[in-house]
């Protein structure tokens, strides 16, 4: 057998016996290591077998199948719990998506809605604030015809009082008089007022004012329904029903 160069060196400096019995002690200290290091292994195995046993007893035993039973029982249970409740999540999220498809066509439709008013808005014809110093003239029918008739009144040959025109938006409530000759001897006043008759409008203590409607506008020149009548104490029992009016403010 031949000896390594080292162990050569090492039993002719200490002597073949001293060599010897150093390798014989350096080997036991190892081995005497390594019976620790299984010793304590085979102690954490003996340990985790225990716990297997514990949480898994040996299925050949009768109770222990039934144990498992059990468990597997439960887990069946959990896990069609856990399917439930993943099916209400998802019922839910299904409920939520419609819900949010739902706001998005309302919020679509207030949009859509909020620009028409806009554009409404834009086309509304707002009634002039005053109308001080307007020429007006006005359409009205005869009882029982068809044809329109119009009278046109400049400033000054018609009076309004004060109150009796109130703007809102793009109405107005109006009534003024002008005055006519009826005969050589007579002049007789017209009313533009909301009463069918001079006798209504007597009989009561509250205005009457006419509604107009404008309708459209171009320049310091307004157009509009009016909706009401022109009535007289003199040779008119019913009054003429009005039909448009327009109003041109002044430069």
């Amino acid at each position: 057998m031949k000896i390594p160069i080292l162990s050569l060196v090492l039993a002719l400096s200490l002597g073949f016996p001293g060599w010897l019995f150093k390798s014989y002690g350096q080997n036991r200290e190892q081995c005497r290591h390594a019976g620790q290091k299984i010793a304590a292994l085979e102690e954490e195995k003996s340990s985790l077998e225990e716990q297997l046993n514990k949480h898994y007893p040996n299925t050949q035993n009768p109770d222990a199948r039934s144990i498992l039973e059990k468990q597997e029982e439960y887990l069946k249970r959990q896990i069609l719990k856990q399917d439930q409740n993943l099916d209400a999540l998802q019922r839910f999220l299904q409920e939520s998506e419609y819900q949010l498809r739902l706001l998005k066509t309302k919020e679509q439709e207030l949009k859509d809605l909020l620009e028409k008013k806009k554009k409404e808005a834009a086309s509304i014809i707002h009634a002039p604030q005053s109308i001080a110093g307007a020429t007006i003239t006005i359409e009205y029918k005869l009882e029982g015809e068809d044809n329109v008739f119009e009278k046109t009144l400049k400033s000054g040959e018609y009076w309004i009082d004060k109150g009796d025109y109130i703007p809102q938006r793009n109405t107005a409530l109006i009534s003024f008089e002008y005055s006519e000759q009826f005969n050589a001897q007579k002049a007789r006043n017209w009313i533009i007022t909301s009463a069918s008759s001079f006798k209504e409008l007597m009989n009561n203590d509250k205005k009457h004012l006419a509604a107009i409607t404008f309708t459209g506008r171009r320049g310091n020149t307004y157009t509009g329904i009016i909706e009401g009548y022109m009535v007289t104490n003199i040779g008119q029992e019913i009054g003429l029903r009005l039909a448009r009016i327009t109003i041109t403010l002044p430069q």
